[in-house]
């Protein structure tokens, strides 16, 4: 199931503090946001956004994928 969000999207995580690296998509797969932190709780920005769809994808700097995820904005 899709992971609601509203203005805010919290990512926490745990383990070693590498550089993330976080792509938002739109559900056609259009690059809206990309960001690097090496913080364990990193905040995207999702005001701005319509209500829909999206796909967070998130790897760590040597390029593993960590995770995908699908959200939607309400």
């Amino acid at each position: 199931l899709p992971n609601p969000v509203r203005d805010k999207l919290i990512i926490n995580r745990s383990g070693p503090l590498l550089n993330l690296h976080i792509r938002l998509y739109d559900i056609n797969g259009k690059l809206l946001k990309e960001l690097t932190s090496s913080l364990s709780s990193i905040e995207v920005d999702m005001a701005k956004y319509s209500a829909g769809t999206y796909i967070i994808w998130i790897e760590d700097t040597r390029k593993k994928i960590n995770g995908k995820k699908v959200i939607v904005k309400m």
